[in-house]
């Protein structure tokens, strides 16, 4: 309990010290990435954050074809790193790349994004997600950060990622 207290603050932490702080120009932002997953054994073979697999036991879920809805429209590639490496904790940390294509406001951008999230068990197959999320690069050189939450099984994601950006 004492690691997955320790584990869910640090996502807490992690969303706090990505926040933006220039306040300018900022647009809030909630939009949802969303398609069919896929599963592989090892650390997801992504550049970036979506490698790290800290204990050498993860599986990689990716998802090729994503469509990202809400205030922001377009496709994403996500490669999520579930490390696996203590299977008697209910809760466990992933690593998330996503490579995506966003329209906003009749702009588009190519962004690559970073999550960092708990993922715990809701239910029969399913399991939860809950952290947060920064851009690592943007083709407009927007910067952002937020909060993500999210659901996954073996053949279906879906993550919803809130927060602003400049």
């Amino acid at each position: 309990m004492i690691r997955r207290l320790a584990l869910v603050n640090a996502v807490a932490m992690m969303a706090l010290l990505c926040a933006s702080t220039a306040g300018a120009k900022a647009d809030s932002v909630s939009f949802t990435i969303s398609g069919a997953g896929s599963v592989s054994s090892g650390a997801c073979t992504v550049a970036g954050y979506g490698n790290i697999c800290r204990s050498g036991t993860c599986i990689c879920l990716t998802v090729e074809s994503g469509e990202v809805t809400g205030n922001f429209t377009g496709s994403a590639q996500v490669f999520a790193t579930i490390d696996n490496g203590n299977p008697d904790l209910q809760c466990q940390p992933v690593f998330i790349t996503a490579n995506a294509t966003l329209t906003h406001k009749k702009a588009t951008q190519t962004s690559v994004l970073d999550l960092l999230a708990v993922s715990c068990t809701t239910g029969a197959a399913h399991q939860s997600l809950t952290g947060g999320w920064g851009i690592e690069s943007s083709s407009d050189q927007s910067t952002g950060s937020g909060t993500m939450t999210g659901t996954y099984n073996e053949s279906k994601v879906s993550i919803t990622l809130k927060g602003t950006i400049e």
